[in-house]
Protein backbone atom coordinates (compact mmCIF):
# COMPACT_ATOMS: atom_id res chain seq x y z
CA UNK A 1 0.00 0.00 0.00
CA UNK A 2 3.40 2.28 0.80
CA UNK A 3 2.00 3.32 3.86
CA UNK A 4 4.15 5.65 6.33
CA UNK A 5 2.53 4.51 9.23
CA UNK A 6 0.23 1.91 10.43
CA UNK A 7 -1.96 3.49 13.67
CA UNK A 8 -3.11 1.37 16.63
CA UNK A 9 -4.80 1.55 19.71
CA UNK A 10 -3.07 0.19 22.38
CA UNK A 11 -6.37 -1.52 23.90
CA UNK A 12 -7.47 -3.82 26.82
CA UNK A 13 -5.45 -4.03 29.67
CA UNK A 14 -4.04 -7.15 29.96
CA UNK A 15 -3.70 -7.24 33.53
CA UNK A 16 -4.05 -5.37 36.34
CA UNK A 17 0.09 -5.00 36.41
CA UNK A 18 0.90 -2.10 33.75
CA UNK A 19 3.97 -4.11 33.06
CA UNK A 20 2.55 -7.10 32.34
CA UNK A 21 -0.13 -4.94 29.68
CA UNK A 22 3.11 -3.15 28.77
CA UNK A 23 4.80 -6.58 27.52
CA UNK A 24 1.36 -7.97 26.16
CA UNK A 25 1.62 -5.30 23.61
CA UNK A 26 5.40 -5.34 22.93
CA UNK A 27 4.91 -9.02 22.24
CA UNK A 28 2.30 -8.69 20.09
CA UNK A 29 3.75 -5.95 17.96
CA UNK A 30 6.47 -8.16 17.40
CA UNK A 31 4.64 -10.83 16.20
CA UNK A 32 2.75 -8.82 13.94
CA UNK A 33 5.87 -7.42 12.60
CA UNK A 34 7.66 -10.60 11.87
CA UNK A 35 4.53 -12.16 10.13
CA UNK A 36 4.07 -9.33 8.14
CA UNK A 37 8.17 -9.55 7.20
CA UNK A 38 10.53 -6.40 5.40
CA UNK A 39 8.82 -2.96 4.22
CA UNK A 40 6.23 -2.88 7.52
CA UNK A 41 5.59 0.43 8.20
CA UNK A 42 5.63 1.98 11.37
CA UNK A 43 3.66 1.00 13.75
CA UNK A 44 2.05 4.45 15.34
CA UNK A 45 0.64 3.77 18.72
CA UNK A 46 -2.58 5.85 19.36
CA UNK A 47 -3.65 6.96 22.92
CA UNK A 48 -6.88 5.87 24.50
CA UNK A 49 -9.55 8.05 26.18
CA UNK A 50 -8.92 6.13 29.55
CA UNK A 51 -12.33 4.32 29.25
CA UNK A 52 -13.42 1.11 31.51
CA UNK A 53 -10.07 -1.26 30.88
CA UNK A 54 -8.64 1.18 28.15
CA UNK A 55 -5.04 1.20 28.62
CA UNK A 56 -2.58 3.68 27.00
CA UNK A 57 -4.80 6.81 28.16
CA UNK A 58 -1.62 8.44 29.85
CA UNK A 59 1.89 9.58 28.84
CA UNK A 60 3.11 7.19 31.25
CA UNK A 61 1.46 3.92 29.73
CA UNK A 62 1.59 5.30 25.73
CA UNK A 63 5.04 5.82 26.48
CA UNK A 64 5.69 2.86 28.39
CA UNK A 65 4.33 0.80 25.55
CA UNK A 66 6.29 2.85 22.77
CA UNK A 67 10.07 2.09 24.49
CA UNK A 68 9.35 -1.55 25.10
CA UNK A 69 7.90 -1.91 21.25
CA UNK A 70 11.05 -0.24 20.08
CA UNK A 71 13.15 -2.42 22.66
CA UNK A 72 11.78 -5.27 20.60
CA UNK A 73 13.23 -3.95 17.42
CA UNK A 74 9.99 -2.98 15.68
CA UNK A 75 9.86 0.57 14.15
CA UNK A 76 7.17 2.82 16.08
CA UNK A 77 6.26 6.28 17.06
CA UNK A 78 3.22 7.75 18.70
CA UNK A 79 -0.39 9.11 17.07
CA UNK A 80 -2.00 11.27 19.99
CA UNK A 81 -5.32 11.98 19.57
CA UNK A 82 -6.67 15.05 20.86
CA UNK A 83 -9.87 13.95 21.89
CA UNK A 84 -8.87 11.21 23.41
CA UNK A 85 -6.08 12.99 25.37
CA UNK A 86 -8.20 15.31 26.80
CA UNK A 87 -10.78 13.03 27.74
CA UNK A 88 -8.26 10.84 29.05
CA UNK A 89 -7.11 13.58 31.80
CA UNK A 90 -4.09 15.07 29.58
CA UNK A 91 -4.71 19.17 29.11
CA UNK A 92 -3.88 19.83 25.55
CA UNK A 93 -6.02 23.75 26.03
CA UNK A 94 -2.63 25.77 25.50
CA UNK A 95 0.67 26.26 24.31
CA UNK A 96 2.29 25.69 27.77
CA UNK A 97 0.08 22.43 27.64
CA UNK A 98 1.09 21.02 24.46
CA UNK A 99 4.95 21.83 25.39
CA UNK A 100 5.30 20.11 28.56
CA UNK A 101 3.19 16.86 27.39
CA UNK A 102 5.52 16.65 24.35
CA UNK A 103 8.79 17.62 26.95
CA UNK A 104 7.40 14.70 28.96
CA UNK A 105 6.91 12.45 26.00
CA UNK A 106 10.25 12.92 24.15
CA UNK A 107 11.89 12.60 27.51
CA UNK A 108 10.66 9.26 27.60
CA UNK A 109 11.20 8.30 23.55
CA UNK A 110 13.42 10.79 22.29
CA UNK A 111 13.20 13.67 19.99
CA UNK A 112 9.85 13.14 17.58
CA UNK A 113 8.10 10.76 18.76
CA UNK A 114 4.94 12.23 17.86
CA UNK A 115 4.32 11.33 13.97
CA UNK A 116 0.65 11.65 13.68
CA UNK A 117 -1.92 13.57 15.44
CA UNK A 118 -5.43 13.00 15.11
CA UNK A 119 -6.63 16.50 15.75
CA UNK A 120 -10.23 16.31 16.60
CA UNK A 121 -11.75 18.41 19.15
CA UNK A 122 -13.84 16.66 21.91
CA UNK A 123 -17.37 16.52 23.28
CA UNK A 124 -16.25 15.59 26.55
CA UNK A 125 -14.31 17.34 29.37
CA UNK A 126 -11.22 17.30 30.68
CA UNK A 127 -11.08 13.69 32.31
CA UNK A 128 -14.43 12.81 31.39
CA UNK A 129 -13.11 9.37 29.38
CA UNK A 130 -15.42 10.08 26.36
CA UNK A 131 -14.54 9.12 23.31
CA UNK A 132 -16.81 12.05 20.90
CA UNK A 133 -14.89 13.84 18.56
CA UNK A 134 -16.09 17.11 17.78
CA UNK A 135 -15.73 19.84 15.01
CA UNK A 136 -12.54 22.18 15.38
CA UNK A 137 -12.95 24.85 17.41
CA UNK A 138 -16.81 23.74 18.80
CA UNK A 139 -15.69 21.56 21.40
CA UNK A 140 -14.51 21.74 24.93
CA UNK A 141 -10.52 21.40 23.02
CA UNK A 142 -11.51 24.87 21.52
CA UNK A 143 -9.71 26.91 18.79
CA UNK A 144 -7.01 27.91 21.09
CA UNK A 145 -5.67 24.28 21.44
CA UNK A 146 -4.83 23.61 17.93
CA UNK A 147 -3.52 26.98 17.38
CA UNK A 148 -1.09 26.25 20.26
CA UNK A 149 -0.70 22.60 19.11
CA UNK A 150 0.62 24.43 15.11
CA UNK A 151 3.45 26.21 17.09
CA UNK A 152 4.81 23.15 18.42
CA UNK A 153 8.36 22.56 17.03
CA UNK A 154 8.46 19.08 18.21
CA UNK A 155 5.77 18.32 15.83
CA UNK A 156 7.03 19.66 12.63
CA UNK A 157 7.78 16.34 11.17
CA UNK A 158 4.30 15.12 12.06
CA UNK A 159 0.76 15.09 10.07
CA UNK A 160 -2.48 15.66 11.43
CA UNK A 161 -5.91 14.19 10.68
CA UNK A 162 -9.47 14.53 11.02
CA UNK A 163 -12.02 12.41 11.64
CA UNK A 164 -15.28 13.94 12.79
CA UNK A 165 -18.80 12.83 11.75
CA UNK A 166 -21.32 14.70 9.15
CA UNK A 167 -21.95 14.75 5.67
CA UNK A 168 -18.93 13.65 3.00
CA UNK A 169 -16.80 15.68 2.22
CA UNK A 170 -17.84 19.15 3.69
CA UNK A 171 -16.72 17.43 7.02
CA UNK A 172 -13.30 17.55 6.20
CA UNK A 173 -12.85 19.86 4.22
CA UNK A 174 -14.54 22.19 6.97
CA UNK A 175 -12.64 20.87 9.54
CA UNK A 176 -9.51 21.12 7.05
CA UNK A 177 -10.05 25.00 6.56
CA UNK A 178 -10.41 25.04 10.22
CA UNK A 179 -7.03 23.67 10.51
CA UNK A 180 -5.03 25.87 8.11
CA UNK A 181 -6.52 28.71 9.07
CA UNK A 182 -5.26 27.78 12.75
CA UNK A 183 -1.93 26.84 11.79
CA UNK A 184 -1.23 30.04 9.41
CA UNK A 185 -2.42 32.26 12.34
CA UNK A 186 0.28 30.46 14.62
CA UNK A 187 3.36 30.54 12.64
CA UNK A 188 2.56 31.60 9.18
CA UNK A 189 2.00 29.15 6.44
CA UNK A 190 4.78 26.00 6.31
CA UNK A 191 5.16 25.34 9.85
CA UNK A 192 6.30 24.83 12.61
CA UNK A 193 3.48 22.61 13.62
CA UNK A 194 1.87 19.33 11.69
CA UNK A 195 0.58 19.47 8.23
CA UNK A 196 -3.49 19.04 8.16
CA UNK A 197 -4.06 16.74 5.42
Amino acid sequence: MGASGLVLHLGKRFSDDDRESVEHIAEAASRAAKIAGPGVPPLLLENTAGAGRQFGGTVAEMTAALVAVRERGVTAGLCIDTCHALAGGIDLRTEADWSRTLAEIEGRCGARAVALVHANDSKGELGSHRDRHEWIGDGSLGQEAFRAMFAQVALSDASAVVEMSGVKPFRDEENLRRLRLLRAAASGPGGPGPEPV
